[in-house]
Protein backbone atom coordinates (compact mmCIF):
# COMPACT_ATOMS: atom_id res chain seq x y z
CA UNK A 1 0.00 0.00 0.00
CA UNK A 2 2.79 2.39 0.93
CA UNK A 3 4.99 1.97 -2.75
CA UNK A 4 0.95 2.75 -4.43
CA UNK A 5 0.77 5.79 -2.00
CA UNK A 6 4.00 6.82 -3.07
CA UNK A 7 3.75 6.39 -6.19
CA UNK A 8 0.08 8.02 -7.03
CA UNK A 9 1.99 10.97 -5.14
CA UNK A 10 4.67 11.06 -7.56
CA UNK A 11 1.96 11.39 -10.56
CA UNK A 12 0.61 14.37 -8.24
CA UNK A 13 2.95 16.17 -7.52
CA UNK A 14 4.15 15.57 -11.74
CA UNK A 15 0.57 16.87 -12.52
CA UNK A 16 1.37 20.27 -11.13
CA UNK A 17 4.49 20.59 -12.79
CA UNK A 18 2.91 20.06 -15.87
CA UNK A 19 0.41 22.46 -15.11
CA UNK A 20 3.09 24.81 -14.59
CA UNK A 21 5.23 24.34 -17.37
CA UNK A 22 1.95 24.82 -19.89
CA UNK A 23 1.48 28.35 -17.51
CA UNK A 24 -2.41 26.69 -16.46
CA UNK A 25 -3.62 27.05 -12.98
CA UNK A 26 -4.68 23.55 -11.71
CA UNK A 27 -8.49 23.32 -12.48
CA UNK A 28 -9.57 21.74 -9.08
CA UNK A 29 -8.57 25.07 -7.56
CA UNK A 30 -11.58 26.87 -9.04
CA UNK A 31 -13.47 23.93 -8.76
CA UNK A 32 -13.35 23.58 -5.11
CA UNK A 33 -14.99 27.08 -4.78
CA UNK A 34 -18.10 26.01 -5.71
CA UNK A 35 -18.58 23.63 -2.92
CA UNK A 36 -17.53 26.59 -0.22
CA UNK A 37 -20.61 27.44 0.54
CA UNK A 38 -22.88 24.87 0.80
CA UNK A 39 -23.95 23.28 3.93
CA UNK A 40 -22.73 19.53 4.52
CA UNK A 41 -26.17 18.75 4.07
CA UNK A 42 -26.42 20.14 0.50
CA UNK A 43 -22.89 18.84 -0.67
CA UNK A 44 -24.06 15.55 -2.65
CA UNK A 45 -26.26 17.81 -4.44
CA UNK A 46 -23.32 20.21 -5.23
CA UNK A 47 -22.07 17.75 -6.41
CA UNK A 48 -24.08 16.08 -8.66
CA UNK A 49 -25.02 19.57 -10.47
CA UNK A 50 -21.00 20.17 -10.33
CA UNK A 51 -20.16 17.32 -11.59
CA UNK A 52 -23.02 17.80 -14.71
CA UNK A 53 -24.38 13.90 -15.20
CA UNK A 54 -28.00 14.47 -15.84
CA UNK A 55 -30.39 11.62 -15.15
CA UNK A 56 -31.27 10.92 -18.78
CA UNK A 57 -27.53 10.27 -19.62
CA UNK A 58 -27.51 8.12 -16.49
CA UNK A 59 -29.86 5.86 -17.37
CA UNK A 60 -28.90 5.14 -20.91
CA UNK A 61 -25.99 3.96 -19.65
CA UNK A 62 -26.31 0.11 -21.17
CA UNK A 63 -23.79 -1.65 -20.35
CA UNK A 64 -21.16 -2.03 -16.51
CA UNK A 65 -18.33 -0.24 -17.93
CA UNK A 66 -19.90 2.94 -19.24
CA UNK A 67 -20.99 4.21 -15.53
CA UNK A 68 -17.13 3.70 -14.29
CA UNK A 69 -15.88 5.87 -17.20
CA UNK A 70 -18.78 8.48 -17.04
CA UNK A 71 -18.48 9.04 -13.23
CA UNK A 72 -14.02 8.88 -13.63
CA UNK A 73 -14.76 11.59 -16.41
CA UNK A 74 -17.86 13.74 -14.80
CA UNK A 75 -15.13 14.00 -11.59
CA UNK A 76 -11.87 14.15 -13.63
CA UNK A 77 -13.15 17.10 -15.49
CA UNK A 78 -13.14 19.02 -11.72
CA UNK A 79 -9.19 18.59 -11.78
CA UNK A 80 -9.28 15.53 -9.77
CA UNK A 81 -7.13 12.73 -10.84
CA UNK A 82 -8.32 9.54 -11.65
CA UNK A 83 -6.33 6.45 -11.69
CA UNK A 84 -7.22 2.51 -10.84
CA UNK A 85 -4.66 -0.25 -9.94
CA UNK A 86 -5.06 -3.82 -9.53
CA UNK A 87 -1.88 -4.62 -7.31
CA UNK A 88 -3.71 -5.28 -4.01
CA UNK A 89 -6.36 -7.29 -3.22
CA UNK A 90 -9.99 -6.08 -2.56
CA UNK A 91 -9.10 -7.15 1.33
CA UNK A 92 -6.83 -4.46 1.32
CA UNK A 93 -7.94 -1.66 -0.60
CA UNK A 94 -11.09 -0.82 -2.78
CA UNK A 95 -9.92 3.05 -3.28
CA UNK A 96 -8.36 5.70 -1.77
CA UNK A 97 -8.28 9.18 -2.03
CA UNK A 98 -4.93 11.50 -1.73
CA UNK A 99 -5.83 14.73 -1.26
CA UNK A 100 -2.35 16.53 -0.61
CA UNK A 101 -1.02 18.22 -2.85
CA UNK A 102 -4.32 19.62 -2.36
CA UNK A 103 -3.77 21.34 -6.39
CA UNK A 104 -4.09 17.89 -7.74
CA UNK A 105 -5.65 15.17 -5.83
CA UNK A 106 -6.47 11.89 -7.23
CA UNK A 107 -8.51 9.14 -6.29
CA UNK A 108 -7.46 5.50 -6.96
CA UNK A 109 -9.94 2.48 -6.94
CA UNK A 110 -9.02 -1.00 -7.38
CA UNK A 111 -9.33 -2.83 -11.17
CA UNK A 112 -10.35 -6.22 -8.90
CA UNK A 113 -13.69 -4.70 -8.00
CA UNK A 114 -16.86 -4.49 -10.03
CA UNK A 115 -16.89 -1.83 -12.51
CA UNK A 116 -20.44 -0.66 -10.91
CA UNK A 117 -18.81 -0.57 -7.39
CA UNK A 118 -15.69 1.31 -8.70
CA UNK A 119 -18.24 3.97 -9.77
CA UNK A 120 -19.29 4.29 -6.44
CA UNK A 121 -16.12 4.37 -4.84
CA UNK A 122 -15.07 6.97 -7.07
CA UNK A 123 -17.57 9.06 -6.07
CA UNK A 124 -17.29 8.22 -2.08
CA UNK A 125 -13.53 8.91 -2.37
CA UNK A 126 -14.61 12.37 -4.41
CA UNK A 127 -16.54 12.83 -0.81
CA UNK A 128 -13.43 13.09 0.78
CA UNK A 129 -11.66 15.51 -1.77
CA UNK A 130 -14.55 17.79 -1.52
CA UNK A 131 -14.61 17.45 2.46
CA UNK A 132 -10.54 17.98 2.40
CA UNK A 133 -10.80 21.09 0.20
CA UNK A 134 -13.68 22.53 3.03
CA UNK A 135 -11.56 21.69 5.65
CA UNK A 136 -13.38 19.35 7.11
CA UNK A 137 -12.09 15.67 8.39
CA UNK A 138 -11.13 13.27 6.07
CA UNK A 139 -9.86 10.08 8.15
CA UNK A 140 -12.23 6.65 8.89
CA UNK A 141 -14.83 9.00 10.53
CA UNK A 142 -15.81 10.27 7.30
CA UNK A 143 -16.40 7.20 5.90
CA UNK A 144 -20.06 6.70 6.92
CA UNK A 145 -20.18 10.53 5.34
CA UNK A 146 -18.42 9.20 2.01
CA UNK A 147 -20.82 6.71 1.50
CA UNK A 148 -23.82 8.37 1.85
CA UNK A 149 -22.78 11.29 -0.27
CA UNK A 150 -22.08 8.55 -3.18
CA UNK A 151 -25.19 7.26 -2.45
CA UNK A 152 -26.89 10.47 -2.59
CA UNK A 153 -25.21 11.50 -5.73
CA UNK A 154 -25.50 8.57 -7.49
CA UNK A 155 -29.06 7.93 -6.59
CA UNK A 156 -30.98 11.38 -6.32
CA UNK A 157 -33.47 10.49 -3.54
CA UNK A 158 -36.40 11.88 -5.23
CA UNK A 159 -35.76 10.68 -8.52
CA UNK A 160 -35.15 7.21 -6.62
CA UNK A 161 -38.17 7.05 -4.75
CA UNK A 162 -40.11 7.80 -7.52
CA UNK A 163 -38.59 4.99 -10.10
CA UNK A 164 -39.24 2.65 -6.80
CA UNK A 165 -42.29 3.85 -7.00
CA UNK A 166 -43.32 2.95 -10.78
CA UNK A 167 -41.73 -0.74 -10.36
CA UNK A 168 -44.07 -3.39 -11.07
CA UNK A 169 -41.48 -5.74 -10.41
CA UNK A 170 -43.82 -8.60 -8.47
CA UNK A 171 -40.78 -9.11 -5.64
CA UNK A 172 -38.54 -6.75 -3.73
CA UNK A 173 -35.42 -8.32 -5.11
CA UNK A 174 -36.80 -7.51 -8.82
CA UNK A 175 -37.51 -3.78 -7.48
CA UNK A 176 -33.82 -3.73 -6.27
CA UNK A 177 -32.06 -5.33 -9.72
CA UNK A 178 -34.61 -3.38 -11.53
CA UNK A 179 -33.14 0.03 -10.08
CA UNK A 180 -29.77 -0.93 -10.29
CA UNK A 181 -29.90 -0.68 -13.83
CA UNK A 182 -31.50 2.25 -13.86
CA UNK A 183 -29.05 3.88 -11.58
CA UNK A 184 -26.01 1.58 -13.10
CA UNK A 185 -25.07 1.37 -9.66
CA UNK A 186 -24.62 -2.56 -8.19
CA UNK A 187 -27.84 -4.55 -6.61
CA UNK A 188 -26.35 -4.14 -2.85
CA UNK A 189 -25.71 -0.67 -3.22
CA UNK A 190 -29.65 -0.25 -4.60
CA UNK A 191 -31.07 -2.57 -2.10
CA UNK A 192 -28.85 -0.61 1.12
CA UNK A 193 -31.16 2.54 -0.80
CA UNK A 194 -33.96 1.42 -0.35
CA UNK A 195 -33.60 0.23 2.74
CA UNK A 196 -32.06 3.44 4.18
CA UNK A 197 -34.88 5.52 3.07
CA UNK A 198 -37.39 3.00 4.20
CA UNK A 199 -39.19 2.60 0.77
CA UNK A 200 -39.82 -1.28 2.17
CA UNK A 201 -39.93 -2.88 5.57
CA UNK A 202 -36.92 -3.40 7.19
CA UNK A 203 -36.55 -6.97 7.77
CA UNK A 204 -38.02 -7.41 4.07
CA UNK A 205 -34.80 -4.93 2.93
CA UNK A 206 -32.47 -6.43 4.88
CA UNK A 207 -33.13 -9.90 4.00
CA UNK A 208 -32.38 -9.28 0.39
CA UNK A 209 -29.28 -6.96 1.26
CA UNK A 210 -28.26 -10.51 2.90
CA UNK A 211 -29.20 -12.54 -0.37
CA UNK A 212 -27.32 -9.95 -2.59
CA UNK A 213 -23.98 -9.76 -0.25
CA UNK A 214 -24.32 -14.03 -0.14
CA UNK A 215 -24.36 -14.32 -4.26
CA UNK A 216 -21.65 -11.48 -4.81
CA UNK A 217 -21.07 -8.89 -7.27
CA UNK A 218 -19.46 -9.22 -10.75
CA UNK A 219 -15.63 -9.75 -11.36
CA UNK A 220 -13.42 -6.69 -11.68
CA UNK A 221 -11.06 -6.58 -14.97
CA UNK A 222 -9.57 -9.33 -16.01
CA UNK A 223 -5.53 -9.50 -15.84
CA UNK A 224 -3.93 -7.92 -19.34
CA UNK A 225 -7.54 -7.28 -20.06
CA UNK A 226 -8.55 -4.30 -22.85
CA UNK A 227 -4.70 -4.41 -24.43
CA UNK A 228 -1.52 -2.14 -23.58
CA UNK A 229 -3.17 1.16 -24.78
CA UNK A 230 -6.37 0.93 -22.57
CA UNK A 231 -4.75 -0.22 -19.99
CA UNK A 232 -2.33 2.56 -19.79
CA UNK A 233 -5.46 4.75 -20.15
CA UNK A 234 -7.28 2.76 -17.05
CA UNK A 235 -3.64 2.30 -14.94
CA UNK A 236 -2.42 6.55 -15.25
CA UNK A 237 -6.13 7.64 -15.55
CA UNK A 238 -7.05 9.84 -18.97
CA UNK A 239 -6.34 13.12 -17.52
CA UNK A 240 -3.09 12.87 -16.09
CA UNK A 241 -2.40 10.67 -19.57
CA UNK A 242 -4.18 14.08 -21.66
CA UNK A 243 -2.29 16.59 -18.93
CA UNK A 244 1.28 15.23 -20.48
CA UNK A 245 0.16 15.85 -24.52
CA UNK A 246 -0.85 19.10 -23.54
CA UNK A 247 2.65 19.73 -22.08
CA UNK A 248 4.46 17.67 -24.71
CA UNK A 249 2.53 19.73 -27.52
CA UNK A 250 3.62 23.15 -26.09
CA UNK A 251 7.34 22.04 -26.09
CA UNK A 252 7.05 21.85 -22.31
CA UNK A 253 8.31 18.27 -21.82
CA UNK A 254 10.59 16.55 -24.21
CA UNK A 255 9.40 12.96 -25.44
CA UNK A 256 11.62 11.07 -23.62
CA UNK A 257 10.13 13.10 -20.40
CA UNK A 258 6.73 11.99 -21.83
CA UNK A 259 7.82 8.76 -21.76
CA UNK A 260 9.19 8.51 -18.14
CA UNK A 261 6.27 9.99 -17.02
CA UNK A 262 3.78 7.49 -18.92
CA UNK A 263 5.94 4.80 -16.97
CA UNK A 264 8.18 4.21 -20.15
CA UNK A 265 5.73 3.73 -22.69
CA UNK A 266 8.33 3.74 -26.00
CA UNK A 267 8.13 7.18 -27.53
CA UNK A 268 7.23 5.68 -30.89
CA UNK A 269 4.02 4.50 -29.86
CA UNK A 270 3.10 7.60 -28.05
CA UNK A 271 0.97 8.20 -30.84
CA UNK A 272 -1.12 5.61 -30.85
CA UNK A 273 -2.08 6.12 -27.20
CA UNK A 274 -2.84 9.07 -27.79
CA UNK A 275 -5.49 7.70 -30.44
CA UNK A 276 -6.72 4.96 -28.37
CA UNK A 277 -7.45 7.94 -25.73
CA UNK A 278 -9.25 10.11 -28.43
CA UNK A 279 -11.42 7.00 -29.54
CA UNK A 280 -12.10 6.87 -25.93
CA UNK A 281 -12.80 10.37 -25.45
CA UNK A 282 -15.48 10.40 -28.47
CA UNK A 283 -16.74 7.06 -27.72
CA UNK A 284 -17.63 8.13 -24.25
CA UNK A 285 -18.55 12.03 -24.76
CA UNK A 286 -15.84 13.57 -22.13
CA UNK A 287 -16.42 16.41 -20.64
CA UNK A 288 -13.58 18.65 -21.59
CA UNK A 289 -14.06 22.27 -20.01
CA UNK A 290 -10.78 22.46 -18.06
CA UNK A 291 -8.45 19.71 -20.86
CA UNK A 292 -7.55 20.37 -23.87
CA UNK A 293 -7.67 17.09 -26.44
CA UNK A 294 -5.09 17.09 -29.30
CA UNK A 295 -6.05 14.55 -32.00
CA UNK A 296 -2.48 14.65 -34.52
CA UNK A 297 -2.23 11.11 -36.43
CA UNK A 298 1.88 12.02 -36.83
CA UNK A 299 3.51 14.52 -34.19
CA UNK A 300 6.80 15.23 -35.52
CA UNK A 301 9.60 14.95 -32.82
CA UNK A 302 11.02 18.01 -31.26
CA UNK A 303 14.72 19.00 -32.90
CA UNK A 304 16.36 19.69 -29.27
CA UNK A 305 15.55 19.22 -25.57
CA UNK A 306 14.06 22.70 -25.00
CA UNK A 307 12.52 22.30 -21.82
CA UNK A 308 12.10 19.86 -18.66
CA UNK A 309 10.19 19.60 -16.07
CA UNK A 310 10.93 21.34 -12.89
CA UNK A 311 12.63 19.18 -10.00
CA UNK A 312 10.56 17.68 -7.44
CA UNK A 313 9.66 19.78 -4.56
CA UNK A 314 9.96 18.03 -1.06
CA UNK A 315 8.76 18.44 1.92
CA UNK A 316 5.15 18.48 1.39
CA UNK A 317 3.18 17.56 4.22
CA UNK A 318 0.59 14.78 2.64
CA UNK A 319 -2.68 13.68 3.69
CA UNK A 320 -3.86 10.56 2.52
CA UNK A 321 -7.59 9.09 3.43
CA UNK A 322 -7.49 5.26 3.05
CA UNK A 323 -11.37 4.50 1.97
CA UNK A 324 -13.77 1.25 1.05
CA UNK A 325 -17.11 1.74 -0.42
CA UNK A 326 -19.97 -0.24 0.50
Amino acid sequence: MRLLARRITARQEAAIELYEAIEETPPWLREAEHFADSDPDALPEAARNALGVSPEEQAQWADVYTPLRGWVDAVEAQGVLVMQDGSLGLGDMRGFASVEPREAPAIVVNTHDDPRARAFTVVHEFGHVVRAALGLSVGPAAEAWCNQFAAEVLMPPDWFVEEFGRSSAPTLLARVEALARTFSVTPLAAAVRVARLELAPRDEANAVIAHIERRGEGPGRPPGGGGYYLNQIVDFGPGYIRLVFDALDANAVTYPTASGLLGGVKVDNLAKLRETLARRTYAHGVRLRHQRLHQREEIPLPADDRAELVESRGGRDRRRSNCGAA
